[in-house]
């Protein structure tokens, strides 16, 4: 994904790309998009990241108000849509930007997706858009690009993970049957990470088989 943003090689005419994250709750989605927007090679690429939680309700008018106080690090009182994007569209034009929009969940419309993204059609070439979603509709409708599904770990993996919170990776298992009952628990997480880090937290603090 780091390689895609870098590359002058895009698409279409579109000036801003756009790579979407599709997995279920607690699967990573936002980990791996933290990872990607903190990587120093997208550090010293783009001219301007902003990450946005558009979690709640997506309402053109709030994301667009929300994003454009983060560019400018100042409150926004303007209350008018097409005033706030032509501000906003002030501030991003001509330079290479990445906005992140996490966990986005119901953007049903092509048309209302266009209406969010229009100011950024005026960045510099090779600017990017980063979307998490567990919707495929919401994929479907937004991305230029195919679209990366996270998986769930596989057994052995989500055993791995577990037992690096919850034994200091198998250092602190006194006793085989806790292996035992930590690999049924595993099999019940069904390779969710979220799920899987914290039991292994809560597992750490009951040492004991009863427990």
């Amino acid at each position: 994904m780091v390689s895609i943003l870098l590359s002058d090689n895009l698409t279409g005419q579109d000036v801003t790309r756009v790579i979407v994250i599709v997995g279920v709750p607690g699967i990573g989605k936002s980990t791996l998009a933290q990872l990607m927007y903190s990587d120093s090679r997208v550090q010293g690429y783009f001219d301007l990241k902003v990450w946005v939680c558009a979690s709640t309700d997506l309402n053109i008018y709030t994301v667009t108000k929300t994003i454009l106080e983060a560019v400018t690090k100042l409150p926004c009182d303007i209350e008018d849509l097409n005033l706030l994007q032509l501000r906003l569209k002030e501030e991003v034009t001509g330079k290479r930007v990445l906005l992140l929009l996490d966990d986005v969940w119901n953007i049903e419309d092509r048309i209302e997706w266009e209406v969010l993204r229009s100011p950024f059609q005026f960045c510099q070439q090779g600017s990017g858009i980063v979307v998490t979603t567990q919707s495929e509709h919401v994929a479907g409708t937004i991305r230029t690009l195919p679209a990366y599904h996270l998986n769930p770990l596989p057994c052995e993996d989500s055993w791995i993970l577990l037992s690096k919170y919850a034994f200091d990776g198998g250092s602190l298992i006194t006793d085989p049957g806790l292996e035992v009952i930590g690999r049924e628990i595993v099999n019940k997480c069904r390779g969710i990470p979220l799920a899987i880090k914290s039991l292994g937290i809560l597992l750490r603090t009951k040492p004991d088989r009863e427990e």
